[in-house]
């Protein structure tokens, strides 16, 4: 970890709880999401200049990834509570709506985020006037079938789902909460597939698969790859790309298991 050039102060607190809303949903920190912090922290310190600000900026992700981030988010939160006056505070707010609004899309998730941080500084009906009037587009309430349906549609690559792979998918989800009618399950697929739409693809796939992980078991997750496998199979033989993606979401969650475009598919949780 590099040395911290200053002491913590009021930007740091201003900084990690600006990161906090950048990983937000998705669990990753986009390097614009990162440059827009970076931007926004000289009028927190007068004649801060911009290699200060992205010092403080990096104390703050060090400061994020570390074991006792938890605690330090929320010293931070509770900090700028107690210290920012009610205008600074609705600065500050506006500057968190424009962070968990870079990317273009305002997930439910999200705007959640937002209202339980302005409950905590006393701005609640500042921030929903801020959401409401938002020009990124607001999806839908976002759920872990969706995250799902996210994980299924990528198997798919660029390539629109045709209706017999639609069809599987809508069975597959459907696994998954047993009183989903095939309506709603393919209403499901919608909004995640319009979601997709607007980009950055690769923002919402790892916020999905990240998740995933955290919300579902080891055998849970195997029987999602065997989802992964048999609507692949839906349409035709399995290609290599779609045992690559297998593949490396099996990696990533832990699960050791045999599958190949020619033979089928085995597995168990490491």
């Amino acid at each position: 970890m590099r040395t911290p050039q200053t002491s913590w102060q009021r930007e740091h607190d201003i900084a990690l709880v600006a990161v906090a809303v950048a990983y937000g949903t998705d669990y990753e920190l986009d390097p614009n999401e990162l440059a827009l912090i970076t931007d926004i922290l000289p009028k927190w310190r007068d004649q801060m200049q911009p290699d200060e600000a992205q010092d403080v900026v990096m104390e703050a992700v060090e400061a994020f990834v570390a074991v006792d981030a938890d605690a330090r988010l929320e010293r931070s939160i509770a900090s700028l509570a107690e210290t920012l006056s009610l205008d600074e505070r609705l600065r500050a707010m506006d500057d968190m709506v424009r962070i968990a609004e870079e990317d273009g899309v305002l997930l439910s998730s999200e705007s959640e985020l937002i209202g339980q941080l302005a409950a905590r500084w006393g701005v609640r009906t500042a921030a929903a006037g801020l959401l409401r009037d938002s020009q990124a587009a607001s999806a839908p309430e976002w759920s872990l079938l969706h995250d799902i349906a996210v994980v299924y549609l990528e198997l798919g690559g660029e390539a629109p789902a045709t209706a017999t792979r639609m069809d599987a998918m809508v069975r597959c989800l459907r696994g998954w909460k047993p009183d989903l009618t095939t309506g709603s399950g393919a209403a499901v697929i919608g909004v995640a597939s319009e979601i997709r739409s607007r980009g950055p693809k690769h923002k919402l796939l790892h916020g999905a698969v990240a998740e995933i992980q955290r919300k579902i078991s080891a055998m849970h997750r195997l029987l999602l790859l065997d989802d992964l496998f048999q609507i692949s199979r839906s349409v035709g033989p399995t290609t290599q790309q779609e045992v690559d993606y297998i593949n490396a979401l099996s990696h990533l969650w832990g699960i050791c298991f045999q599958c190949d475009a020619q033979v089928s598919f085995d597995g168990h949780s490491t």
